[in-house]
């Protein structure tokens, strides 16, 4: 996985970047989710300590408080002296603790968390005796520290386990800050984004808006958008705190944080983007499923306050795979592609912007001996109506901006079945290679909507424009 695939994918991917950020916020759409799937904080009884259960969870007095769900699920908390954290404290995963007893049970992961601002651990070990699974947080307090455990049966089928993480996450000890604080149980139910094969639950108050491009949207500005990516092996070794990404360009990030982790038993890196120039940070989940990689990019601006880390960590950790096939994919977009001339889906980006492929490569600056389309279609006012000449220019500085050091060759206006195009010939060498690739991109009007196109390919191919001449014809609006 190369890092430029976290920040931008394609040119058509830098549009409709670019889009996300112009959109105001009254265009985006309320959540018509109940307010009381939104959990609120309560003071665990007894203690100094407050969080947000799953649904379903409430008080009851046995020996020691503790929170139930009808399936036998309960939550119960230990405050004890504060002492520092550390991982060691926990054994080695696999090991048994509580031998012969009826709290025995097998450490299967541990991990550093935050939990209301507090540095914290995450365990789950499975409890052979109880026949359970076990999800345990150890928080630094303030004053003192505490044990919070989840333990749920494993014949509970009516828990939501996406919830359980959130809840334990929300757990704190400042009040005083925590009330003024939105707090996110996600929805139970998993939301698949469309032209994908991967769902996601995303925090509460996001809602897909139906426009181009396809994104869930919360009224903060934040925005969630999930790529498909061809599968390969994640490699944490590629990402590296500090590096610079897109620097001088509006794009320009800076790595902050990468993580290796499991989601769904799946391979996964969370690497975090500060975006000084866009005023935001990008938590991004790469994910290697089992017919494909997908990225979960969230961009939270930082004038935000909501979503905070923890609805965020415990979103983009909800992320599965669903497969379904390139032409179940296809169909989820807002327009119809009735002429692949030959060409294969390579991924397809928010719902908005489709990569093409005729070889056995998947990454445009890797594959130079074959050819590439990007292509991507957005719905236009009439009031922006769409004008070639005036838009030529802009053409020219998104190629420059997307692929730096690029030679413009010509930059016209032509004639077009559907009318007049903005049309860039250029090339270009793609990072770390020798090879030169020739490329063109048009920008035309397709009915209410602004068609924008690349082509790539092997200077020696001349064949290969008359390809991408018809794909670009057999665009058609739904």
């Amino acid at each position: 996985m190369r890092l430029v695939l976290i920040a931008i994918h394609c040119l058509g991917g830098a549009i409709a970047i670019s889009l996300a950020a112009a959109k105001p916020a009254t265009a985006q759409q309320p959540s018509d989710r109940p307010a009381a799937e939104q959990a609120a904080l309560m003071q665990f009884p007894g203690s100094r300590w407050w969080l947000a259960p799953p649904p379903g969870f409430v008080q009851s007095s046995p020996p020691w408080p503790v929170l139930r769900h009808r399936s036998g699920a309960h939550i119960a908390l230990v405050e004890f002296a504060k002492q520092p954290l550390t991982q060691t404290s926990f054994g080695a995963i696999g090991a048994l603790t509580a031998a012969g007893t009826h709290d025995e049970g097998r450490l299967e992961s541990v991990e550093a968390v935050m939990a209301g601002g507090r540095p914290a651990f995450l365990a789950i070990a499975r409890m052979t005796q109880q026949k359970a699974l076990a999800y345990s947080l150890i928080v630094e307090g303030g004053r003192q520290n505490v044990g919070v455990t989840l333990t749920v049966p494993d014949a509970a089928t009516d828990i939501d386990l996406s919830a359980i993480r959130a809840a334990l996450l929300s757990v704190t000890d400042r009040i005083a800050e925590a009330a003024a604080r939105p707090v996110s149980v996600p929805h139970p139910a998993s939301v698949r984004f469309p032209g994908t094969s991967w769902s996601i639950v995303p925090p509460a108050e996001f809602a897909l808006d139906g426009t181009s491009p396809e994104m869930f949207r919360h009224p903060s500005g934040a925005v969630i958008m999930l790529i498909e990516q061809p599968r390969e092996p994640l490699n944490a070794q590629e990402f590296k705190i500090g590096t610079g990404l897109h620097e001088g360009t509006r794009n320009e990030s800076r790595v902050e944080h990468v993580e290796s982790l499991t989601v769904a038993g799946r391979p996964a890196l969370l690497v975090r983007l500060r975006m000084p120039r866009r005023a935001l940070l990008a938590h991004v989940m790469l994910v290697e499923g089992q017919e494909g990689n997908v990225i979960a990019q969230m961009q939270v601006p930082d004038a935000a306050t909501f979503p905070d880390a923890a609805a965020i960590r415990a979103s983009l950790l909800s992320v599965t795979e669903t497969r379904r096939s390139p032409e179940q994919r296809l169909g989820d977009l807002p327009f119809r592609l009735t002429e692949l001339a030959g060409m294969r889906v390579v991924s397809i980006v928010a719902n908005s912007v489709v990569v093409l492929t005729d070889g056995p490569g998947d990454l445009m600056d890797a594959a130079t001996d074959q050819p590439f389309a990007i292509l991507s279609l957005y719905p236009i006012t009439p009031r922006e109506r769409f004008d070639a000449t005036r838009h030529l220019p802009k053409m020219a500085a998104l190629v420059r901006e997307r692929y730096p050091g690029a030679t413009i060759l010509t930059q016209k206006v032509e004639p077009t079945p559907q009318g007049p195009a903005a049309t860039v010939v250029f090339t270009r060498t793609p990072p770390g290679k020798t090879t030169t690739v020739a490329g063109v991109a048009w920008a035309l009007a397709q009915g209410g909507s602004a068609l924008f196109m690349v082509g790539q390919f092997p200077p020696a191919r001349s064949d290969l424009p008359a390809r991408f001449v018809k794909i670009r014809n057999g665009v058609k609006p739904r």
